[in-house]
C-alpha cells in the first residue's frame, strides 16, 4: 500500500538514522526539503516514488531491491555503486534520474538496473563515464553536457530498445564488448520498432578497454541515425538486419579517413546503410550483403542526395554478396597498399548484386 514519507517515517524500526522499511513497503518523497522525508541510504524490498518538481536526492549505496519510479521533477543519485540493487527503474514524461558520480549504477558485469524511460532523460552531471544495462527508450533521452571519460559519458553493457522516437544527446557512448555486457541483456544489441527513429547525437567508440570482441546488432525495423563521427571502428563488427531496418550516416565521414573506416558491416535481407548527407561521401569498409542495400536518400523525401567528388561511398575493403542485393548509390573503391582488397568482390552462386549509380 502507498504511504505518505511522513507515515513511511513513523515505521522505521526504533531509530531515524535506519532506513531499512519493513518488506512491501513504499516510500515516497518530493525533494530534499520535505519536512520528515528520510534519510537515504534506503535498504531492504521496498519501492522508491519520486513525485512533485523538486530534486531528491540519493547518497551512500541504496541497496533496495523494490521498484524505483520516478513521475516527476529529479531524483539524483551521488555517489559510485549508489543505486545497484534496485530491480528496475521507470522514469515518466518530463522527469529526471540524474547520474552525479561515476558508475553509479555500478558496472556492466554486474548487470546494472534496468531502465525504462517513458519520455524522460537520464543525465549525467559529472565528468566521466555510467554503466547502463538493458534501457528501453519509449520517447526521451540519454543526455550529457558533461565531457566523457576516454569511453565515453554512457558504456551501454545491455540491450536498448526503443519504440517511440528517442535520441541519445551527449560527447560519446560506448559499445561494450560481450565479456563486459550485462548478464541480463546484450551489449551492442539495438532493437528500434518500425517507424520509430533512435538519433545518436554523440560519437560511437568501438574500443572497450577490456574486450574487443564488439558487436553492434542493430534490428527491429526502425532507424538508427547517426550524427557525429564513430570512432575507434577499425575491426567493429555492424550488423542491420530485418526488413526496414536502417542505419543512416547523417554527416560526411562519418568513419573517419580510411585506416578508420575498416569496419566490417553485414546488411541482411530488407535492411539497409544509408548515406543522407548531401554533398558528401563516406568511408567504408568491408561489406557483407545478405540480401540487404546500401544507399543514399534523404529518409524524409526518399530522393537520391547529392554525392561529393567522390560519390556517396568510398569502398575501402572488399565486397561479398551472399543472396540478392542492391548497391544504388555513387560508389568507388579505395584501393591503396593500406587497404589492398578494396574492389575484391565476391558473389555467391546464385545470387544478384544489382548496381545503378
Amino acid at each position: 500500500m502507498k504511504k505518505s514519507a511522513k507515515k513511511l517515517f513513523s515505521v522505521f524500526c526504533m531509530s531515524a538514522m535506519l532506513t531499512s522499511l519493513c518488506s512491501g513497503e513504499t516510500i515516497t518523497v518530493t525533494d530534499d526539503s520535505a519536512v520528515g522525508v528520510p534519510v537515504p541510504p534506503f535498504t531492504g524490498a521496498v519501492d522508491l516514488v519520486k513525485d512533485g518538481d523538486g530534486t531528491f536526492t540519493l547518497s551512500g549505496s541504496n541497496t533496495y531491491t523494490g521498484t524505483t519510479q520516478i513521475n516527476a521533477g529529479t531524483l539524483k543519485v551521488t555517489s559510485t555503486n549508489g543505486l545497484t540493487k534496485t530491480s528496475r527503474i521507470r522514469i515518466a514524461s518530463g522527469a529526471i534520474l540524474d547520474l552525479g558520480a561515476s558508475n553509479a549504477l555500478g558496472v556492466g558485469s554486474e548487470d546494472p538496473p534496468a531502465i525504462e524511460i517513458n519520455g524522460g532523460m537520464v543525465q549525467t552531471s559529472f565528468k566521466g563515464h555510467v554503466n547502463l544495462g538493458n534501457v528501453l527508450l519509449n520517447g526521451g533521452s540519454l543526455y550529457s553536457a558533461s565531457s566523457a571519460s576516454d569511453h565515453g559519458n554512457f558504456l551501454l553493457a545491455g540491450t536498448v530498445t526503443v519504440t517511440a522516437d528517442s535520441s541519445i544527446e551527449c560527447n560519446k557512448i560506448l559499445i561494450r564488448g560481450a565479456s563486459q555486457q550485462a548478464p541480463s541483456g546484450n551489449a551492442g544489441k539495438f532493437i528500434v520498432n518500425s517507424g520509430s527513429t533512435l538519433t545518436l547525437a554523440a560519437q560511437v567508440n568501438f574500443s572497450d578497454p577490456y574486450d574487443k570482441n564488439v558487436l553492434w546488432d542493430i534490428s527491429g525495423g526502425g532507424t538508427v541515425t547517426m550524427k557525429k563521427t564513430a570512432v575507434n571502428g577499425k575491426g567493429a563488427r555492424i550488423s542491420v538486419s530485418g526488413s526496414g531496418t536502417t542505419l543512416n550516416f547523417a554527416v560526411n565521414n562519418i568513419w573517419g579517413s580510411e585506416q578508420n573506416a575498416m569496419a566490417n558491416f553485414t546488411i541482411n535481407e530488407g535492411a539497409r546503410v544509408n548515406h543522407s548527407s548531401s554533398g558528401g561521401h563516406t568511408n567504408i569498409g568491408n561489406i557483407t550483403l545478405n540480401g540487404g542495400a546500401l544507399t543514399a536518400v534523404d529518409l524524409t523525401t526518399g530522393n537520391k542526395v547529392n554525392p561529393s567528388a567522390y560519390g556517396h561511398y568510398l569502398v575501402c575493403g572488399a565486397i561479398t554478396v551472399l543472396s540478392d542485393s542492391e548497391i544504388s548509390a555513387d560508389t568507388y573503391f579505395r584501393k591503396r597498399s593500406s587497404n589492398p582488397t578494396a574492389g575484391d568482390i565476391s558473389i555467391a552462386e546464385g545470387a544478384t548484386l544489382t548496381v545503378s549509380g
